[in-house]
């Protein structure tokens, strides 16, 4: 980045209201112009000027023509797993899982990104993703950087902005007591019974095109869009939520480790996140499976069953 850009970047971040710190880290330069409905737009995008890409509405997402899907995730208990056997099988990618499509027959319908560093750091998985030909689905930070790494990049025909709840792009953030009154009210939201994680990250969104949930996890966020567009059955592949020292994920070892914040993240994050997930599949009569052995996550909360339960199942 020149040393303009910094400057740009620093007074824009110096100009923003305290209700719109999520968007500190955007590039002055950056713009999102919504078009279509109102109700589920799509968005122009816009980079120093002119525009580079769009986004398509998230009802144009490829719809669920099976009940089942296999959300992998990037942990290294990946590495331990027979993928050619998920071949013809509809599979949901979430960050560095495009890596697996180089050496084995896992076609990507979906994948979805929405850390801004992600793109940053991992430009070439990004681009691979791109040219797969899958559903691929961005926060507006992530937009941004695909913006300042190639723009060229957000020529794609089939990109998608993907919203997180409270954190809109362009939007004032609510207050946490602000927040909870106010999504108590939203029929299509789950929140946690504590009320101490009613602070916009924690619950379950059903209708994905007005936000979703991150608890911090963008495995998290993937579950959301896969039952939003009808999958009954989840499997999730490489969600181990452990930091190990010299590997955080299957395609990542030594010095190239990237930071994790799983430790700091896991229990006023993650965990509730999944246990409102878990009420929310049994009254809405969806099922989610951990094929994660060693997961942190308790099999309580998502039972964990091996890849061979989850085919006999199929």
């Amino acid at each position: 980045m020149s040393p303009l850009d910094r400057l740009r970047k620093w007074l824009y971040r110096r100009s923003l209201p305290g209700t719109l710190r999520h968007m500190k880290r955007l590039h002055p330069g950056f713009r999102l112009e919504p078009y279509g409905e109102p109700s589920d737009p799509g968005y122009s995008i816009h980079w120093k000027g002119r525009q580079v890409g769009q986004t398509l509405p998230l009802g144009a997402l490829h719809k669920a023509d099976d009940p089942r899907c296999y959300l992998i995730a990037s942990g290294p208990s990946l590495s331990q797993i027979d993928l050619d056997r998920l071949a013809g099988k509809v599979c949901f990618g979430v960050n560095g899982a495009i890596a697996t499509a180089s050496s084995s027959p896992v076609s990507f319908r979906y994948h979805l990104v929405a850390d801004a560093s992600f793109v940053r750091d991992r430009i070439t998985l990004v681009r691979q993703m791109l040219e797969s030909g899958a559903d691929c689905l961005f926060s507006f930070g992530a937009l941004n950087s695909l913006c300042e790494q190639d723009a060229s990049l957000l020529t794609h025909d089939r990109l998608f902005l993907l919203p997180e709840i409270n954190a809109f792009y362009n939007t004032p953030r609510l207050a946490p007591a602000d927040f909870a009154r106010w999504a108590t009210r939203q029929d299509y939201l789950t929140l946690h019974p504590d009320p101490q994680y009613h602070t916009g990250r924690v619950g379950f969104s059903r209708d994905i095109r007005r936000g979703v949930f991150s608890a911090q996890t963008v495995v998290f966020e993937a579950l959301q869009v896969a039952c939003h567009l009808g999958y009954r059955r989840i499997f999730i592949l490489g969600m181990d939520l452990n930091a190990s020292p010299g590997q955080a994920r299957f395609y990542e070892q030594g010095d190239h480790v990237a930071r994790t914040r799983l430790d700091r993240d896991f229990a006023p994050y993650i965990q509730p996140a999944f246990e409102v997930a878990r009420t929310v599949a049994t009254a809405a009569g969806f099922e989610i499976y951990n094929l994660s052995p060693d997961s942190r996550l308790p099999g309580a909360i998502i039972p964990k069953i091996t890849l061979d339960d989850a085919l006999d199942m199929t």
